[in-house]
Order: structure tokens, then C-alpha cells, then sequence
């Protein structure tokens, strides 16, 4: 439960952290390429913020039960599209 939760706040953070550039990015270049990885980024901040919630809130812990494998692949989801963004 402990891993659960620090990769449910990680996912969360990183994925805001990403969108915040992504769409900073979008707002100064306007490829909307980047507008569609920086929205991405936001859907994994919601299902982040969720999954923290289900943390904490015993009602959502059975609509939203994060499991280590599918935390561990939003984290490569979101590695990928950073990828995708630093390339040049």
C-alpha cells in the first residue's frame, strides 16, 4: 500500500509538472502537437489526483484501486511522452 501511494503521488506530480510545460510550451509556439501531449499530461493529472483521493477518501478506494502494475505503466506512459516532447 505504501509503494501505491508514493508512485500514485509521483505519477500525479510529474504529470503536472509535464502539463503545466507542455501547455506553457503551446501557448508560446502553438504546434498543436504539443497541445495534444500537454493535455495527455492533464488526463494523467486527473487520474492521478483521483487515485490520491482514493487514498484518502474510503468511498473512492473501491471505484479507483491502484495496483502496482498499472502505476508502474503510467509511469512509462509519461516517461514516453517526455521523450516525445525533448526529442528534437
Amino acid at each position: 500500500m505504501v509503494v501505491e501511494a508514493i508512485l500514485s503521488a509521483v505519477t500525479l506530480g510529474l504529470a503536472l509538472v509535464l502539463a503545466t510545460v507542455a501547455l506553457t510550451a503551446y501557448s508560446r509556439a502553438g504546434h498543436r502537437r504539443i497541445l495534444i501531449v500537454g493535455i495527455a499530461f492533464l488526463a494523467f493529472a486527473v487520474k492521478g489526483a483521483f487515485l490520491v483521493a482514493s487514498l484518502f477518501v474510503p468511498t473512492l478506494a473501491e471505484a479507483f484501486r491502484p495496483s502496482l502494475p498499472f502505476l508502474l505503466l503510467d509511469l512509462v506512459i509519461l516517461s514516453l511522452l517526455y521523450g516525445a516532447m525533448a526529442s528534437p
